[in-house]
């Protein structure tokens, strides 16, 4: 289908860290557990659009709050982080 997935696998499931990137253009970087989108982890719309937050079973539960532009560095203010600058 064109997607591709640079990262860490245990037993063939996508397991970690990893970068997804979808063949439209959009790209989900962070963690994953057995094949979904779980933790901390910023999803990327091919228009530099971003989501950030931390997922669980594939969905982001709880968005965290991002100050900057889309393609510039931005800091990121979140209960399971501290001082991160994406």
């Amino acid at each position: 289908n064109g997607d591709t997935y640079a990262g860490e696998y245990f037993a063939d499931k996508m397991h970690g860290f990893g970068v997804y990137r979808f063949a439209n253009g959009h790209r989900y970087e962070g963690a994953w557990h057995e094949g979904r989108k779980q933790g901390l982890g910023m999803y990327t719309f091919r228009n530099g659009e971003a989501r950030s937050g931390h997922w669980q079973n594939g969905s982001l539960e709880t968005p965290s709050t991002q100050n900057g532009h889309p393609g510039s560095p931005v800091a990121v203010n979140h209960s399971k982080v501290l001082n991160a600058v994406q």
